[in-house]
């Protein structure tokens, strides 16, 4: 054995200059942080040259032959390139940001001041645009009818899509008393000033010849409807003021056409091209179709001057009187031929099931062309809440609606309680089968379904074991019939 180990002594090995070298080498790689690097040595021609390393060496580490250069490793590249990216993510988000705000300016218009324009131009801005239009209607004096007078915002930036709201004018109101002025003491000039400041459109001043009143000066009143007079006179009543024109001059050289029959355009062009001052009154007719001359104030074949005024009555076409709704029944209102009728259902407390409530327009009325629309409103009487009690849950939403939907503001509240009946079925109700008042709260009890059915008891319960059998005498013997 110490022979065999003998043979593995250093004076056996020859000595390698790569043993040397591997020392420096190995502690070259442990320091830190310069790495020594060789150049290599050129590649043998011959792979017999390369020294050959025995397996059994312990160290294995070859020295490489050649120049040394040294390499640095840069600590801070880590963070630089953590720096590099936060600065894109900040650039995209402020790229973002610029597109937003780019977005939103360009999104953004000024809003068109629309007071004094008509509703059509302001819908046809509003279009244009992407504006919705919040639509108000009131009655307004000094605006004409479909004018704007109020808007809300009324200047500054907003975006498309947004919403303006805009006022637009009805027109003065025709059911407004007016307190009529002291005529007799104004001028015509004053009169017109005062029908023009009042929208007193239906106040038509009227000039006749007059042999004993002053030029200018008032001769008269004439209110069309006899029961109308200074004290309860509305915008919606005609009334005629009459002026003197003082005495009538001598050259009449004018005569008057047979206006009957005639259209209100061709007696406008006639009295344009004459120099005649016409007035136009309105009036419904069964044999004068619409827009047709039905009368005229000065007769035909007369002569008149230059300036003279007169007084043709238009037809207005057949008119349809609205009937009394309280005579009629909600079905037969509904099948009026001549109107159009909308038929809408109301609990009442004071009007009986059935009856009329009220109608949209007077009965007596005369309505014509398209506008013959009528709502009337007939009672559902006093509200009445069934039993409720074993229906389903899922019915209580359209039950209660019924009522909302015809005027009556029922509501209901639900709360769940243990019960033997099947989950979500009524079990109890604080109003069942009774009238209730307009504004009413039910309260409604639901079954959670979480209890055994109860136990019946039998119907005739077991008898004790002695009274089982029967008791003498009362067994039913067998009849003999023979």
């Amino acid at each position: 054995m110490s022979d065999f180990l003998s043979q593995f002594d250093k004076s056996n090995y020859k000595s390698n200059p790569a043993d040397k070298a591997a020392p420096a080498v190995s502690e070259a790689i442990r320091s830190e942080p310069v790495i020594t690097v060789r150049e290599a040595a050129p590649m043998p021609a011959i792979a017999s040259d390369i020294p050959e390393v025995q397996p059994g060496d312990r160290n294995q580490n070859v020295a490489i032959q050649g120049p040394v250069h040294q390499v640095e490793v840069d600590r801070s590249f880590q963070t630089k390139r953590i720096i590099m990216f936060a600065v894109i993510a900040i650039a995209v988000i402020a790229v973002c940001i610029t597109g937003i705000l780019i977005f939103r300016f360009a999104n953004r218009i000024d809003v068109k001041p629309l007071v004094g324009e008509s509703i059509g131009e302001a819908q046809n801005w509003a279009m244009r645009n992407r504006i919705e239009l919040n639509i108000i209607r009131d009655f307004n004096l000094e605006h004409d009818k479909d004018v704007v007078f109020s808007q809300h915002p009324e200047g500054g930036k907003i975006q498309r899509g947004s919403m303006v709201d805009v006022i637009v004018s009805d027109g003065p109101d025709p059911d407004e008393m007016i307190a009529l002025p002291e005529f007799s003491a104004m001028t015509a000039a004053e009169m017109r000033s005062w029908t023009n400041a009042n929208k007193a459109t239906n106040v038509r001043i009227i000039q006749e010849y007059s042999d004993e009143i002053p030029d200018g000066q008032f001769i008269r009143l004439e209110f069309r409807d006899n029961t109308v007079d200074e004290s309860n006179y509305s915008r919606r009543d005609t009334l005629n003021v009459y002026v003197s024109r003082g005495v009538e001059p001598i050259n009449q050289n004018i005569t008057i056409p047979n206006f009957k029959g005639k259209t209100k355009e061709e007696v406008e062009a006639w009295a344009e091209s004459n120099k005649i001052v016409m007035s136009f009154e309105e009036a419904d007719s069964d044999e004068v179709a619409e827009n047709r001359i039905i009368s005229q104030s000065v007769a035909a074949a007369q002569r008149v001057a230059e300036g003279h005024e007169i007084t043709v009555v238009v037809s207005l076409g057949k008119g349809i009187a609205v009937p009394d709704f309280g005579t009629v029944s909600r079905t037969e209102a509904a099948m009026s031929p001549d109107l159009n009728v909308e038929v809408i259902l109301r609990y009442n407390m004071n009007v009986a099931y059935g009856r009329l409530v009220s109608q949209s327009v007077p009965a007596g009325t005369k309505l014509f062309g398209d506008d013959r629309k009528v709502t009337v409103v007939y009672s559902e009487g006093v509200p009445y809440i069934d039993d409720l009690i074993g229906r389903s849950e899922r019915d209580l939403a359209s039950y209660f609606y019924e009522f909302s939907s015809k005027g009556a503001n029922i509501t209901y509240t639900v709360g769940y309680v243990d019960s033997s009946s099947p989950k979500g079925t009524i079990v109890e109700s604080s109003h069942s089968s009774e009238f209730v008042e307009l504004t009413t709260v039910v309260n409604i009890l639901v079954s959670l379904g979480n209890l055994p059915p109860p136990t019946q008891e039998p119907l005739f319960p077991e008898l004790p074991p002695g009274l089982q059998d029967t008791p003498p005498g009362l067994h039913n013997e067998p009849t003999d019939l023979r």
